[in-house]
């Protein structure tokens, strides 16, 4: 009896959150809820589904044995942070970046200008254009300026500031949460990953709903994002997770492992926006 009272006390000292955390759980998560579930209807409804890696990734961490499982609101804010204020400031620099991309490789103004109206064109535009300008499309996709800024957005634009934000979410946790064993850095690396994979998939179902495009074309974004772009960012955070436990657990490579794992992270999801222009 004594052994399941002590078990069930600390359990609940496990579930006691800071004043802070109870504010972000039944404070700004309903009221960000809320926010969406006003602009977009469908797009809150359909956020069940997108939640659904995640609700993944709470109950496998739940269900290990109770010295591996993440300390719970270390877990909570760092999903949430790189999902809310990650996402904004990866946006922001990955902007940046393409901007200083293309204005090296297309420092002519109108150049320059095609370049942003040509990849910002959607699959309903492409649909309408007349000859002329298809021509001007095929000109520019023919240029090896234009496939270096492709290379170089898909890696360095892209990827890198996303593998940079699941690594600092992991060291967030490591620092200013509770990271007790090393299985802990895998299951927050996954987190930091979805929570940024969360906030951008909804993202894109909200533009596709606001598009109001088709109901099949609106679940084809939707699966594609949940059952493709959601494992393979969890799949990057799991690698830098794992690199980053081999370094501080076990003392193995130091910043090597480091950039091992950052390498590692970054290849699958640069080498797939490269090659899906293509494609």
């Amino acid at each position: 009896m004594e052994t399941i009272e002590t078990q069930a006390e600390g359990h609940a000292t496990q579930l006691q959150f800071s004043r802070s955390t109870k504010i972000l759980i039944w404070v700004v998560f309903p009221v960000l809820s809320i926010a969406l579930g006003i602009a977009s209807p469908l797009t809150a409804l359909l956020s069940i589904f997108i939640l659904g890696p995640t609700f993944y990734l709470v109950r496998y961490d739940r269900r290990r044995p109770e010295e591996q499982r993440a300390d719970l609101e270390t877990l909570i804010w760092t999903y949430l942070l790189t999902g809310i204020v990650g996402t904004a400031t990866v946006v922001v620099a990955q902007s940046l970046l393409a901007y200083l991309f293309a204005l090296a490789l297309f420092p002519h103004g109108a150049a320059l200008t095609q370049l942003f109206q040509e990849i910002q064109r959607s699959e309903h535009e492409l649909a309408s254009l007349d000859a002329s300008t298809l021509a001007a499309r095929r000109r520019m996709a023919g240029c090896w300026q234009y496939w270096v800024f492709m290379l170089a957005f898909a890696f360095g634009a892209a990827s890198v500031p996303e593998e940079l934000l699941k690594y600092a979410g992991l060291m967030y946790a490591r620092r200013r949460g509770r990271v007790a064993h090393p299985h802990n850095y895998v299951t927050l690396g996954a987190a930091a990953a979805l929570g940024f994979s969360t906030v951008e998939n909804i993202g894109f179902v909200y533009a596709a709903a606001k598009q109001n495009q088709e109901r099949g074309e609106l679940l084809l974004t939707l699966f594609e994002r949940v059952a493709v772009g959601s494992p393979m960012h969890a799949m990057s955070g799991l690698l830098i997770g794992i690199a980053a436990s081999r370094r501080d657990f076990f003392r193995e490579g130091g910043g090597d492992m480091r950039s091992y794992g950052f390498l590692c992270s970054s290849t699958a999801p640069g080498t797939s926006r490269f090659l899906l222009p293509v494609l």
